[in-house]
């Protein structure tokens, strides 16, 4: 019923709370002001160039009226990078006696210069005392003010970008010292001191979104842990260990190969691994290398064949790797008694009309073996208790919201936690309620397999998950989830998804049944929704991505919805935007509810938007000491 599909760059972030323009799984920032900070440079003349440009910024001419506040800081998303603590801002020191309108005007002229000159020479401590000296001798000069305030906030957003929590803070107090109803210093303070609480939850945090299996929001914060505050402890990066391989495991199973490898191979970088690493890192070289179509340089084919051959991985795995490559490089025969040892033939020496044929047949037949030892090697992300499932046993955990009903007990409270988590995160997404009345309660119902699945709800055979939402008189009476607790996607894809559909199915009235289809596809873990919008059909009318049974073209109609609803109403959630608009409207009704003057403007967009490059693949990208452990 619900498929992988790469979600609307809105979709909700299971990890946190949903923001605009981010990726579900990615969790919120330390605050939302970090992301709207500018990159700061990190080398000490590209960051006081940088700092220039803050200050050119927020500065205005000093012969204008000041501003009544401080500019809003800058609407672009970006991640700050590390650098090193601003120093300390004194308190400035209110002069006695101010100076004439004509010297003042000169003074902030003089002012304005001089600070440029000292942030250009990396001097912000100097600037910092050129601005407090020039507020004592004319405390009456607006702009003089301005320049000052202009000055610290630019330093304390730096400092904000740098981690450096204390010292924003007390730039941005120096700001009040002077106008005590500044918003954006205000913003700052608040800022430093959320972050610092943040970076304090951060063990608890990364734990649990490691159980719920969001990988990449766990990354995510370990990273900016590493950078705000220093190495991580033993167990923090005992976690980020297992986040990697458990991102890198994601686009193993989603046929993302190129990420799957690169992913594996900065794993193998940290820590020694399991055989079973090993063999899942080869698997996805292979598949990766088969599926390349740009030329590998030569450089670069030496490297993977060195770190191929001093892997653990599979000797028939490596075979066809070495094969692979050597076919790169122009040696076909060579590579085809690689691929025929991978299978136990022999290649022998082909006529020249005949080599090309037999490389072929010999590439085709190792690839062959490949993808059987991709589709029997599985990783471990179900065992313990997830293999438990013992006829006639079943525990059940209950809530105001939730019935989970599982095979033991360890599995019931496991996936009872990720519904509990994921469920009011999702409904806020789609501008919904989360607590219906008792009589509707969501009922999850995990399966042991399959067949089980299709024996109680009469799915299709080899379904995962099925929802169900019964009605009586036109109204809900029930909604049922259906899961398989051997799904590998269950907590981070296929449970979310399943949660969107049921929340949306049993919404009264009923939305339309494509549009729960294409935004539930929206709501799973990055690695399902990167292998689906790659895998988008050939582009058609919207109308007939609608109506369409392919899982991608559904995908891809849900994020241009979403992109569209966005528009129209920034101020909310795009998934509740493009449901309030499309509400009791026909699908040939969306396209005015939506902003689009006629029918075949939003056709003509629908067109550029299908148009536009797919994403493109990771390159190979070997780590330091990766092939030795």
């Amino acid at each position: 019923m619900i498929g992988a599909v790469y979600e609307s760059s809105d979709a909700p972030r299971l990890g946190g709370e949903s923001s605009p323009r981010r990726p579900h799984s990615t969790p919120r920032p330390i605050h939302p002001t970090l992301r709207r900070l500018p990159r700061v440079a990190t080398r000490p003349g590209l960051r006081a160039l940088i700092l220039v440009a803050l200050l050119a910024v927020v500065a205005a001419p000093a012969d204008a009226a000041p501003p009544g506040g401080a500019p809003a800081p800058s609407a672009r998303a970006e991640s700050p990078p590390p650098s090193g603590s601003p120093p300390a801002t004194r308190s400035p020191i209110t002069a006695t006696q101010p100076a004439s309108s004509s010297a003042a005007s000169a003074a902030a002229e003089r002012l304005r210069s001089d600070v440029l000159i000292l942030l250009r020479d990396r001097q912000p401590a100097e600037a910092v005392a050129r601005t407090q000296r020039a507020l004592r001798e004319h405390p009456g000069d607006a702009a003089i003010v301005h320049e000052f305030v202009a000055l610290h906030l630019a330093l304390a957003r730096d400092a904000l970008a740098s981690g450096a929590w204390e010292s924003a803070a007390a730039y941005a107090r120096a700001v009040l010292a002077v106008r005590p109803d500044d918003a954006a210093a205000r913003s700052v303070i608040a800022t430093a001191a959320e972050a610092e609480v943040q970076l304090r939850d951060a063990p608890r945090r990364v734990s649990e979104w490691l159980r719920l299996e969001l990988f990449e929001p766990a990354l995510e914060l370990l990273d900016r842990c590493e950078r705000f505050a220093g190495p991580l402890d033993p167990v923090l990066t005992e976690a980020r260990e297992q986040a990697w391989l458990g991102a890198a495991d994601d686009h193993y199973l989603a046929g993302n190969f190129a990420e799957g490898f690169s992913l594996y191979e900065r794993r193998l970088s940290l820590a020694a691994a399991s055989q079973d690493v090993h063999e899942r890192w080869g698997l996805c070289l292979a598949l990766a290398l088969a599926a390349e179509r740009d030329p590998i340089s030569a450089e670069s084919i030496e490297r993977l064949r060195s770190r191929a051959a001093a892997s653990p991985a599979d000797p028939r795995t490596r075979a066809v790797i070495e094969g692979l490559l050597l076919e790169a490089a122009g040696q076909g025969v060579r590579a085809g008694e690689s691929y025929a040892a991978a299978v136990g033939e022999s290649f022998g020496l082909p006529s020249a009309e005949e080599r090309s044929a037999a490389l072929r047949r010999a590439r085709s037949a190792a690839m062959e073996h490949v993808g059987r030892m991709y589709r029997q090697t599985a990783t471990r992300r179900r065992t313990g208790e997830w293999s438990v499932a013992l006829p006639g046993m079943s525990r059940t955990r209950q809530s105001a919201l939730l019935d989970v009903t599982a095979a033991n007990d360890a599995l019931a409270e496991r996936i009872f936690g990720a519904a509990g988590h994921h469920l009011p995160r999702l409904a806020k997404w789609l501008g919904m309620p989360a607590d219906p009345p008792p009589s509707r309660r969501l009922l999850v119902h995990v399966h042991a397999d399959s067949a089980a699945l299709v024996a109680a709800t009469g799915a299709s055979e080899g379904s995962t998950d099925a929802v169900r939402v019964l009605r009586r008189d036109g109204r809900v009476t029930q909604r049922e989830i259906h899961v398989v607790q051997s799904d590998p996607w269950l907590l981070n894809s296929t449970l979310p998804a399943c949660l969107v559909a049921a929340v949306m199915d049993g919404a009264e009235p009923a939305t339309n049944e494509a549009l729960v289809g294409a935004i539930a596809e929206t709501a799973q873990c990055p690695a399902r929704r990167l292998a689906l919008r790659r895998a988008a059909g050939a582009p058609g009318s919207w109308m007939d991505a609608l109506r369409s049974e392919n899982r991608a073209d559904l995908h891809g109609l849900a994020e241009f919805l979403l992109d569209c609803a966005a528009r129209v109403d920034p101020g909310q959630p795009a998934a509740a935007a493009l449901l309030a608009g499309t509400h009791g409207r026909e699908p040939s009704d969306w396209p005015a509810a939506l902003g689009f003057a006629n029918a075949a403007a939003m056709e003509s967009a629908w067109r550029e938007w299908r148009a536009g490059p797919r994403p493109a693949r990771m390159p190979l990208i070997l780590h330091r000491d990766g092939g030795a452990r």
